[in-house]
């Protein structure tokens, strides 16, 4: 006589969980084992009735597998986030701790790199290179 299906193998199978050989013999055995079967519909439903029932609301349980990016932490650094985008941000960030690092080495850097960012690339008046034509023609002369 075959083996029957136990429940850890009925419950890996519900969640897709098991090797695919696992997955192929619970499978071909459920359609073949009226009992094996009535155990899968009994136990699915068993899971599914539980798993439904848990219905959360709270921020923590949303907000906790998202992760900033940079344009969350550029808008936060700039003050540039409305008050929910704000207050979820500020939830999450009592969650995770990665991102608070994460956020805190974003605002050092850009605290430690502030200085820098106003450099200019061209003369800062307009009279720059009239000035420096006259030096260099008095030189020559």
């Amino acid at each position: 006589m075959p083996k029957h299906v136990s429940s850890i193998e009925m419950m890996a199978f519900i969640l897709r969980i098991g090797s695919a050989a696992e997955m192929a013999f619970v499978g071909e055995h459920i359609a073949r084992c009226d009992s094996c079967n009535k155990l899968f519909r009994e136990t699915s439903r068993e899971f599914w009735t539980a798993s439904s029932n848990v219905f959360n609301l709270e921020a923590s349980y949303w907000l906790k597998d998202e992760h900033l990016k940079y344009e969350h932490k550029a808008a936060y650094a700039d003050d540039l986030l409305d008050g929910d985008e704000r207050e979820m941000l500020s939830e999450h960030l009592g969650l995770c701790k990665r991102c608070r690092e994460d956020l805190d080495t974003f605002l050092t850097d850009r605290r430690e790199n502030e200085p820098e960012l106003p450099i200019r690339y061209e003369p800062s008046e307009a009279r720059w290179p009239i000035i420096v034509f006259k030096k260099l023609s008095r030189s020559r002369a």
